[in-house]
């Protein structure tokens, strides 16, 4: 997979794989430092509140982190997902802001022929086992903490 490649194009499926395998693997993150980071801060006498307090400041840091992290790794996808309709990927600094624009750019049809940013990218189901590995790591995520 071309992780932070910005030349070419993917497809619809690849796409969806790219976004909902980060969105997914950051979201099992970030209830991951939830859960253990509150065994961190855990000490006898201390409230919830108290131990929130401390680990606000870690959780915003971590929240910031991977959103950065997911922003990083999407957008080079969406760029050529955009390629591969046709626009420029500079349409994603106008779109981005929306999100409903990205999300409807999952849908569009991509060009049926070679375009002026590459060749049709070939189909393959890879990128659904992506998507199905990453909701059951989202479902067994939350089962796993709960233990």
């Amino acid at each position: 997979m071309r992780i932070f490649e910005l030349q070419g194009r993917t497809n619809r499926i690849a796409a969806a794989a790219y976004a909902t395998s980060y969105f997914f693997g950051l979201f099992a993150c970030v209830l991951l430092i939830g859960a253990y980071g509150a065994r961190l801060f855990y000490v006898d006498g201390i409230s919830e509140a108290e131990i929130d307090l401390r680990m606000a400041p870690y959780s915003m840091a971590a929240f910031v982190v991977g959103m950065l992290s997911l922003v990083a790794a999407i957008a080079p996808a969406f760029v050529r997902r955009l390629h591969d309709v046709g626009l420029s990927g500079w349409w994603l600094a106008i779109m981005a802001p929306a999100l409903l624009p990205l999300l409807l750019l999952l849908f569009w049809r991509g060009s049926e022929s070679d375009n002026r940013f590459g060749a049709k990218p070939a189909s393959s189901y890879a990128p659904i086992y992506v998507i199905i590995a990453s909701v059951i790591m989202m479902i067994g995520a939350p089962l796993a903490i709960m233990r």
